[in-house]
C-alpha cells in the first residue's frame, strides 16, 4: 500500500479561510500519485459552513480530512501567545494515536511543491525535522539567560515534520509541557515554538532552508527582525518549496498586497471560496505601505502629548513673547490631543486594523527611548504629573536634567 503523506494544522474558526489557502496550495502542487490527508486540530469551534467550504476543495485534488477535536482546558494555564489553538501542536502524539510521523504547518503559508520530498526525510532517530528560525537575535536574551533549556540554535517551528513514535516512546509530550510550564512563568511570545524547542533540543534534524522560506524576514524588516544568515537567505529563496509568512498580525498578504510573495496568497486563495469575501473585508485604498509602521518610533513619541507640551514650553526660547500666550497654547495642545485621541478610539473600533502596534517591536525603539530623555518630553511629563505645583518646579527639573539626573 503506497504511503499516505500526513499532515497536521491547528485552527480557530476565523482561521479556516487561511488553511483553506495552506490546502489549495498543498494540493495545485502535489503530485499526480500523492495520496493525502491533513488533521485539523481545533476546539469543536469550526462551523458547518466553513467545513463545507474546506472539503469543496477536492475539486482541485482528493485528499482526505479528520477535524480533531481539542479541550482547551488543557493549555488554559500556560502562555498562550497569539491564540490558544497555536500549543494544540504540543499534544499531537496523543491527538493523532495512529499516526507514527506528521508534516506540521501553520497556516500563514503557502506551499509550492509536492510534500513528497519533505515526507521521506528518515527523522528515525529524531523528534523532529526543522529549519533554523531565521531571526535568532531577538531571542537571544533569554537563550542565554537560560541556555542549559533551550539547543544552541533555536529552530522555527511552523514547517517540520514529527517523528510521533519516538514522542510516545520517550514521553515527549510530558516534556513538552513541563517546558511550557516553565515558560510560561517568564515569557508571553512564542510558546508553541520555544517548548518545543526545549522539549526536542537534542534531536532536532536540521532541514534545508527552502522548506520555511520567510520573506518578511529575508525582504522587508530589518535588523534584529531578519535573515541573520545571508547563505540562508540565498538558500531559501533560489528555490523555495514552502513560503511561511511569518510576522505580526498585520503584515500577512491578505492585509498588504504589496509584500514580497503576497501574488502568491491571492493567487491559491482564488482557488478557495474564500476570495470574495477576504478580499471585500480587507480591501482599503493603499496610501502608505503598511511596513512603515515599523519604523517611526521617535515620531511616536514626539506625537504624545508629554512631548508636544514640553517642546512648546521649550520655544519660548527663540521667541519670549510666547510666554504670554503659552498657558492658552498649552491648553489649545491638551484639548486638541485629546479630541484626537477619542477620534483614534473610534476608528479603531471600526477598523481594528488601525490600531497601532507597541513602540517595542519597532526597529527604531531604542532612538524611541533616547527622544523621552529630552527634557521636552520630561518637562511635558511633570506637567502632566503635577499641573499645579510644576510652576515651582520647572528649575530642579531642568537642573536635573543639564546633570544628567
Amino acid at each position: 500500500m503506497k504511503d499516505q503523506i500526513s499532515v497536521a494544522f491547528t485552527i480557530n474558526n476565523a482561521y479556516s479561510c487561511h488553511l483553506a489557502t495552506t490546502l489549495a496550495s498543498i494540493l495545485s502542487n502535489a503530485d499526480t500519485d500523492d495520496e493525502l490527508k491533513f488533521y485539523v486540530l481545533n476546539a469543536g469551534d469550526i462551523s458547518e459552513e466553513n467545513q463545507k467550504r474546506i472539503m469543496s476543495l477536492k475539486s482541485i485534488k482528493n485528499f482526505e480530512l479528520e477535524f480533531v477535536y481539542v479541550d482547551n482546558a488543557i493549555f488554559e494555564n500556560y502562555a498562550k501567545g497569539p491564540h490558544i489553538s497555536t500549543n494544540y501542536r504540543l499534544k499531537m502524539a496523543s491527538l493523532l494515536p495512529n499516526l507514527n510521523k506528521v508534516i506540521f504547518m501553520d497556516v500563514d503559508i503557502i506551499v509550492l511543491k509536492s510534500l513528497k520530498e519533505l515526507w521521506c526525510y528518515d527523522i528515525s532517530e529524531f523528534y523532529a525535522g526543522l529549519v533554523l528560525d531565521p531571526c535568532i537575535q531577538p531571542q537571544q536574551d533569554y537563550i542565554k539567560k537560560d541556555k542549559e533549556r533551550f539547543p544552541e540554535k533555536i529552530y522555527n517551528t511552523g514547517v517540520g515534520v514529527y517523528n510521533l513514535k519516538l514522542w510516545r516512546e520517550d514521553d515527549i509530550e510530558e516534556k513538552l509541557l513541563e517546558s511550557l510550564s516553565w515558560y510560561s512563568k517568564y515569557y508571553e511570545g512564542w510558546p508553541d515554538q520555544q517548548s518545543l524547542n526545549m522539549a526536542l533540543k537534542d534531536k532536532i534534524l536540521p532541514l534545508p532552508a527552502y522548506y520555511n522560506a520567510c520573506p518578511m524576514l529575508g525582504f522587508k524588516q530589518a535588523f534584529p527582525w531578519n535573515y541573520n544568515d545571508h547563505r540562508m537567505l540565498k538558500e531559501a529563496f533560489d528555490d523555495p518549496h514552502v513560503i511561511h509568512w511569518a510576522a505580526a498580525p498585520e503584515f500577512k498578504p491578505e492585509k498588504d498586497s504589496t509584500l514580497p510573495y503576497a501574488y502568491l496568497f491571492w493567487e491559491y486563495l482564488g482557488k478557495t471560496p474564500y476570495y470574495e469575501e477576504v478580499f471585500c473585508r480587507n480591501f482599503r485604498p493603499v496610501s502608505t505601505p503598511t511596513l512603515k509602521i515599523y519604523n517611526g518610533a521617535p515620531l511616536r513619541v514626539k506625537n504624545q502629548l508629554s512631548y508636544k507640551l514640553g517642546s512648546e514650553m521649550l520655544s519660548v526660547r527663540n521667541n519670549f513673547l510666547k510666554i504670554f500666550i503659552l498657558p492658552f497654547t498649552l491648553l489649545y495642545l491638551g484639548l486638541n490631543h485629546k479630541k484626537n485621541q477619542k477620534f483614534y478610539k473610534a476608528m479603531i473600533k471600526i477598523n481594528p486594523d488601525l490600531a497601532l502596534p507597541p513602540l517595542e517591536i519597532y526597529v527604531d525603539y531604542s532612538e524611541a527611548l533616547k527622544c523621552k530623555k529630552h527634557l521636552s518630553y520630561i518637562l511635558g511629563s511633570a506637567l502632566l504629573k503635577n499641573p499645579f505645583t510644576f510652576i515651582f518646579r520647572i528649575k530642579s527639573i531642568i537642573g536635573n536634567w543639564c546633570n544628567g539626573k
